[in-house]
């Protein structure tokens, strides 16, 4: 897991982030209880998770 301690709240999907929808991705975002807009994507199909802002960046986190 990623930071098993921190919460974390869900933000919508692939219909929700246009950038995740544009390259195909299907799956759901979640973002700590933190200030800051990066957070998590989790693939619905490959259950691997990523690093994701809205702007498009998307980096594999484990």
């Amino acid at each position: 897991m990623v930071n098993p301690d921190m919460n974390y709240i869900y933000q919508g999907d692939e219909t929700t982030f246009e950038a995740l929808s544009q390259r195909g991705l299907s799956g759901y975002v979640f973002l700590p209880d933190v200030d800051g807009d990066m957070g998590l994507f989790v693939d619905k199909n490959t259950a691997k998770v990523y690093y994701f802002h809205p702007s498009g960046y998307l980096e594999l986190a484990l």
